[in-house]
């Protein structure tokens, strides 16, 4: 019988810790569904504003600035989400009207952080796959160190880099988990439009499947928000969730 070796290990050990991450993440989901489901469509809608948008209308540049306008408030309303969510989870009572001052203060770094992360992601898939997914999975928690600590962006890519140096696939393995969760709300929201389209004999009116559609994002995207902030928890033992205390003045 081959003996397991190191690499082997440690990829088991980072999937045992990665379910776990993924269990509490789903439980902290559960128990926020009712706060930040309503904030989760309202990005889904201004995510989607765009298309509806631009199906009516020849206009590329107000196509352009209404793509960006959306993209920057469904930031905020995400970035909303997770100081709920990390209030939540520090058994802290924090007021939406909080939460939504505390996000907006904190979204030019929040954008500044995801544009370096998209920078860093296309020079690491023009280089190679290899470091480009690496560099993916390495920067992640760089969104959750400037909402939850207030950190710039060079600061913020250098200490999520630290971070994740020594835990990549344990890292790995919760975005993987994630993904195929993702992909299974997916299949679901196929599924039901194949069931609707065999109970009434004809495909469903595209406004139920957009309908269909916009439910079943506003459903994974908390999801992947709660455990982004268990997984955050883990990587930052030390400092506790609750150390944004936002008071509502």
């Amino acid at each position: 019988m081959t003996a397991a070796t190191p690499s082997t290990t440690k990829r088991s050990f980072a999937l045992t810790a990665a379910s776990a991450v993924v269990q509490q993440g789903f439980d902290l989901w559960r128990r926020s569904f009712w706060v930040c489901f309503p904030v989760a469509l309202l990005a889904v809608v201004a995510g989607q504003l765009p298309g509806w948008v631009g199906a009516a209308t020849s206009s590329r540049p107000l196509a352009f600035v209404l793509t960006a306008c959306m993209s920057i408030v469904g930031l905020w309303l995400l970035a909303i989400i997770a100081l709920q969510q990390a209030a939540l989870s520090s058994e802290r009572n924090e007021r939406p009207a909080a939460s939504m001052r505390t996000a907006l203060d904190r979204l030019p770094r929040l954008v500044s952080v995801i544009v370096a992360q998209v920078m860093l992601l296309l020079v690491g898939l023009a280089l190679l796959i290899v470091p480009g997914i690496y560099l993916f999975v390495a920067v992640w928690p760089a969104f959750y160190l400037a909402l939850l600590e207030r950190r710039g962006v060079i600061e913020a890519i250098d200490l999520s880099l630290q971070l994740v140096r020594r835990r990549w696939w344990q890292v790995a393995a919760v975005l993987s988990l994630v993904a195929i969760a993702v992909l299974v709300l997916f299949v679901l929201d196929v599924t039901l439009n194949l069931v609707l389209t065999q109970l009434f004999g004809h495909l469903p009116d595209p406004r139920i499947s957009n309908l269909l559609g916009v439910l079943v994002s506003a459903l994974f995207q908390p999801f992947c928000i709660a455990v982004g902030l268990v997984e955050f928890r883990f990587l930052r033992p030390a400092i506790p969730l609750d150390i944004l205390v936002v008071e509502d003045r």
